[in-house]
């Protein structure tokens, strides 16, 4: 069935450029990379093949109290109320 597709420059690039090294003609490399990319699994693999995990690592305790910096971001919203509220006026 003939189609047209609108491709990306570097991707109609890559594809003309296997083709050649394959030796094959464009229209069978594109519908093999297609066919490719269909069967692919739907979600990303991680290396082992199966789902991706992250691995936790403990990072120690915080170099600056907590409080400070949740004092200075009450402080920065109270701020930007003030600065609301002045051009109201």
């Amino acid at each position: 069935m003939r189609t047209t597709l609108t491709v990306d420059d570097q991707l109609l690039t890559a594809l003309k450029q296997r083709a050649l090294e394959q030796g094959k003609p464009f229209r069978t490399v594109v519908e093999a990379t297609l066919r490719a990319g269909l069967s692919a699994p739907a979600t990303p693999a991680g290396p082992s093949g199966g789902p991706y995990q992250l691995t936790p690592v403990a990072m120690g305790a915080p170099r600056q109290p907590l409080e400070r910096a949740l004092a200075l971001a009450d402080r920065l919203e109270e701020d930007a109320i003030a600065a609301k509220l002045a051009q109201r006026r």
